[in-house]
């Protein structure tokens, strides 16, 4: 069949157009059923079968195709995925775009290059001309012909936004495309959203709205179109596609079967089945009606209408894609106030630098260089090694042992324990035929300091050669070791249980001195000169003087018993059982503040830049180091099951489901970003005030500089450079007008924009 070519010429009307193209399409296959329509697109497909589409769309991210596409193999299922030429342009995505293809899914068009058809507050205000319209739509098809697929394989069209109207609907058909969009309803199309948003959606919000849904609805799923993103903003963190593998579980569970969009549409047959579908509908063919009760047009309620792209200074055409409209105050349960500034409901939140994923639990995480090791948990021996910087999967290995201790990095590698050994994993992958037999198992981790490897046994210390693994020396300890080992120069410090630490040389192993605290240790710092701070389990943080031998300070802190202490140089921080963080002065011991961390706290907490960052639950808590105010909130997909770790200005966390027994490795940063909110939604009549409030997290002591760009393209500076993060407007002439904020600290600086429409004055 010879391609067909996109016309330029008018045809029918948009609406019998429309109903032409649903009736060509599925009158021989659908005789007495319905599809569900919305402004000329299809919605929804058939309600009296357990069928359901999942599609995925696609501009600026993909991050999630590799996870999403094991998935789907795994369960030998297909799926749809709409992708812009934006998208099919990229190199990097190349792989997974053959990947689908390879995998018989459905590729199909999502535009060239991401345009918004139609005005947000009048959608029957087209913001394209119709040769526009068909230029776009016609390179997105040559991008995807360029991977194998074919026109007439790729009839169904799903516009940029899911937002068209019946004008765009009909050009389409003109040209033997079907515009479909995702089924209202749910609310999974808000996977994107970040938390600086008023509509933030967390994974687990979609996740149970879903599942409610379905049983309350009297059609459950039945034909849903359900809509989801392959990737999404670095600053979403609690990534919903992560998800799919318990989603499609629940939804198998409850009867559904996933299928493809245009086998969902074709009651049964897709494309690739019947190749007689493969043909196009052409406007020279008659003009035909359709009955009412051939196609359900659902009331204007039924719909979910999109909402305007809202400024988060990414400069993403898909960040801004499927925003909802931010509710008012009075829909949130509040009072509309005139002019009044929105509140301050905002919390920094850590942006994701890389995400990994892993099948199987990831105990420890391990820097190693500019690598990175994570390695599981004994019932699956195997690690895996990452470039840092990049998170490109460099290596990964069987191990054939059961670990019994943390690896513990060392000059050549890692030392591994396990089964009454000791092994040497080089830092290339390859175990070393080093094996050294130990007489008896390992009480705690070991050490590697100036050439020697420290054994701690429950009452004896071994140190061997790092580089002939031969016996260097061995003491008996006078009580039972409690651990861990810390280095303090050219000495081992080797706590054990009834409060002693003892104290040997590294070089010959002899005992030093031994001091006798009257308490059991709890978390240690490591040596600082010539000080080292613990706590104790009897509520005590103390420091202790080396050279002086002598306490310096002890703090009583009553039933807070200490899991970890950390320092920043001059200060303390110490996680307690109980979940409070103290922070005390190094030098002195005096508690300058304390804070609650909600849940329970189980994990190592680091310090990342200003912010002491707490895992607890899925959620990274970040407090001001120097406030103690919590000032981040990071929301995970999974819980946190690894202790964290820093690598230069990146934090990485690893996390678990038990559900789909799937880790997800993290690497995080703190990213500076502007956010400007106005008190009113756009469009607002002439004459009414409006306050835009502009957030900077990220940036320290911030300035902010507000701009006006008029419809007549004239820029002015409307607010010079201050610390006031507000700017009132009220604007006197109806036009479309672009808001700039320039936030400002030292040498950095960044950008937002806002457009802003003003209609004429109310009442005219």
């Amino acid at each position: 069949m010879a391609r067909p070519q996109f016309s330029k010429r008018a045809g029918l009307s948009s609406r019998l157009v429309c109903l032409a193209l649903v009736l060509l399409l599925f009158l021989d296959l659908l005789p007495a059923q319905t599809l569900t329509l919305e402004q000329g697109g299809i919605i929804r497909g058939l309600r009296d079968r357990k069928q359901l589409a999942l599609v995925f769309t696609a501009d600026s991210f993909g991050e999630g195709a590799e996870y999403i596409l094991s998935e789907l193999k795994q369960r030998n299922l297909k799926a749809s995925f709409f992708l812009t030429g934006n998208f099919l342009r990229r190199p990097e995505f190349r792989g997974w775009i053959e990947k689908m293809v390879e995998d018989g899914h459905y590729l199909g068009p999502h535009s060239d290059r991401h345009l918004l058809y139609c005005d947000w507050q009048d959608r029957q205000k087209t913001l394209v001309t119709k040769e526009e319209f068909l230029s776009d739509l016609e390179n997105n098809y040559l991008e995807l012909e360029k991977f194998g697929v074919s026109r007439g394989r790729a009839r169904y069209f799903m516009p940029p936004y899911e937002w068209y109207n019946r004008e765009i609907a009909g050009w389409a058909a003109e040209v033997g495309v079907a515009v479909v969009n995702f089924t209202p309803g749910l609310v999974t199309s808000s996977d994107y959203t970040t938390p600086d948003l008023p509509n933030y959606r967390s994974s687990e919000e979609i996740f149970n709205q879903l599942l409610e849904y379905e049983i309350e609805s009297p059609d459950g799923l039945n034909g849903f179109i359900l809509l989801s993103h392959l990737g999404v903003a670095a600053e979403r963190t609690d990534l919903f596609y992560f998800r799919l593998g318990e989603l499609i579980e629940e939804l198998t569970a409850r009867g559904y079967a996933p299928v493809r969009i245009d086998e969902l549409l074709s009651a049964g047959r897709s494309e690739i089945e019947k190749d007689r579908q493969q043909a196009v509908i052409q406007t020279a063919r008659k003009e035909t009606t359709i009955s009412p009760a051939q196609v359900q047009i659902p009331d204007k309620s039924e719909g979910i209408r999109p909402s305007r792209p809202i400024a988060d200074g990414t400069g993403s055409s898909q960040a801004a894609g499927n925003r909802n409209r931010l509710p008012t105050r009075k829909e949130q349960g509040g009072t509309e106030e005139v002019g009044q500034a929105p509140e301050e409901s905002y919390r920094f939140s850590l942006t994701r630098a890389w995400v990994n994923f892993a099948r199987g639990r990831v105990n420890h995480l391990v820097p190693y260089g500019d690598r990175l090791w994570w390695f599981y948990e004994n019932n699956q021996r195997a690690y895996e090694l990452i470039e840092v910087q990049s998170g490109e999967k460099k290596g990964s290995g069987l191990l054939e042992i059961k670990l019994e201790q943390k690896p513990v990095p060392g000059r050549a590698g890692f030392w591994l324990v396990s089964g009454g050994k000791l092994l040497v994993l080089s830092s290339s992958g390859i175990m070393v035929g080093t094996q050294v037999e130990l007489a008896e198992p390992l009480a705690g981790a070991p050490a590697e300091s100036r050439n020697r490897l420290l054994l701690p046994f429950k009452k004896s210390l071994a140190a061997l050669s790092t580089e002939t693994t031969e016996l260097l020396w061995k003491q008996e300890l006078p009580a039972d070791f409690s651990g861990p080992l810390i280095i303090s120069g050219s000495e081992v410090l080797v706590p054990c249980l009834s409060g002693r630490l003892l104290r040997y040389s590294l070089e010959t192993g002899r005992k030093i001195d031994q001091h006798d605290f009257q308490d059991e240790f709890g978390a240690f710092l490591p040596a600082w000169g010539q000080k080292i701070y613990f706590s104790t389990t009897s509520g005590k943080v103390k420091c202790f003087d080396l050279s002086r031998k002598k306490i310096c300070w002890e703090v009583n802190l009553g039933s807070q018993r200490g899991q970890h202490l950390l320092s920043d140089g001059r200060h303390l921080y110490l996680l307690t059982t109980g979940g409070i963080i103290y922070k005390l002065k190094q030098s002195a011991g005096d508690i300058l503040w304390w804070q609650t961390v909600p849940g329970r706290a189980c994990c190592r907490p680091a310090i990342l830049k200003d912010e002491l960052i707490v895992p607890s639950g899925r959620i990274l808590y970040g407090l001001d180091l120097k406030t103690g105010q919590k000032t981040s909130e990071t929301v995970l997909t999974f819980e946190i099951k690894t202790d964290l770790v820093t690598a230069g200005d990146w934090l990485l966390a690893g996390t678990h489901d038990y559900r789909q027994d799937l880790s997800l490795i993290y690497a995080l940063k703190k990213e500076p970003r502007v956010i400007i909110r106005p008190s009113r939604e756009s469009p607002q009549p002439a004459g009414r005030r409006i306050i835009f409030t502009a957030l900077a997290p990220g940036l320290e002591k911030p300035r902010y500089a507000f701009h006006l760009r008029t419809p007549d393209g004239r820029d002015r500076l409307v607010r010079k450079a201050s610390r006031n993060n507000t700017w009132t407007w009220l604007p006197v002439a109806p036009g479309q007008y672009l808001i700039s904020v320039v936030a400002s600290s030292g040498r950095l600086s960044k950008k937002s924009e806002l457009r802003y429409n003003i209609t004429s004055f109310a009442g005219e």
